[in-house]
């Protein structure tokens, strides 16, 4: 009984912040891309050919 009740909470906060989640994870991983590119190009390697 206690793990549905843990299920059922963690699906409504889930659904309640699942939008922003989205959103602020899409934008961390932008960000995430430029700083790994940045630490990329001032090391002198390239990840494109």
């Amino acid at each position: 009984m206690r793990n549905f009740l843990i299920g059922l909470f963690m699906g409504l906060v889930l659904a309640t912040f699942a939008p922003g989640l989205a959103e602020s994870a899409r934008s961390g991983f932008d960000s995430g891309r430029e700083l790994a590119g940045s630490a990329i190009e001032s090391t002198g390697h390239t990840a494109r050919p």
